[in-house]
């Protein structure tokens, strides 16, 4: 069996071809003990100095470029494969569905067998469990939505009032003022209820909710 090239492969390394310019000529780095240079021959040899540093400058400048362009590539090809690994992860831990387990390998079997219609019978009663389980939880999601949205109305409420309270305080703080009253014997600020307390306060309310509604259901029952 043939099989045709993946619309994913990964990219070849490309290295864009330079000219290669001369070496240099690193005998010029040996030093001379010569002491009797005379004129042109100083002004020849700084020439050869100049054009062997300027062709080691070319040839590093085109090894920059090539890693450069190899740091490039490298980073592609590790995106492809990191993108062709996520696909062969997909591709192993695909959920299989009713007719994948029923038909293995997309190959035909006797629907009126006992095995097939015993499969049949798991296939519909895992669906369901899993139906079941899904109602649970949103059950249980719009439980505590439920709860949390109980607890804010509270606690707005409670908020609210501590405010009103407040108000009423300084309003009768500055009557006792006026009339007379020394500071110190002044009532006491109205206390904050802290929101630990509020929670507390709906979680026992709905507890006693609960129970009340369960013991009328029995009730019920009874009759």
């Amino acid at each position: 069996m043939t099989t045709g090239p993946s619309a994913n492969e990964v990219p070849s390394l490309v290295l864009n071809s330079h000219h290669n310019p001369p070496e240099p000529d690193w005998s010029l780095l040996e030093r001379s003990d010569r002491t009797d240079w005379s004129r042109q021959e100083l002004s020849d040899h700084i020439d050869q100095l100049a054009t062997a540093l300027s062709s080691a400058k070319e040839i590093l400048a085109i090894q920059r470029d090539r890693e450069q362009q190899g740091n490039a590539q490298l980073l592609i090809q590790n995106l492809v494969l990191q993108k062709m690994n996520q696909t062969i992860h997909a591709e192993e831990h695909k959920k299989k569905d009713d007719r994948t387990k029923l038909f293995p390998g997309g190959k035909g079997r006797h629907l009126t067998g006992d095995d097939f219609i015993e499969e049949l019978e798991q296939a519909a009663s895992a669906r369901a469990q899993k139906q079941v389980e899904r109602e649970g939880r949103a059950a249980q999601w719009k439980k505590v939505a439920d709860f949390n949205d109980c607890v804010k109305t509270a606690w707005e409420g409670c908020q609210a009032a501590y405010e009103r309270a407040v108000d009423e305080w300084r309003g009768h703080c500055n009557e006792l003022l006026s009339q007379g009253t020394m500071k110190k014997n002044l009532p006491s600020k109205p206390a904050r209820m802290l929101k630990k307390d509020v929670i507390r306060s709906v979680h026992e309310a709905e507890v006693e909710t609960e129970e009340s509604s369960g013991s009328e259901g029995g009730e019920e029952q009874q009759i």
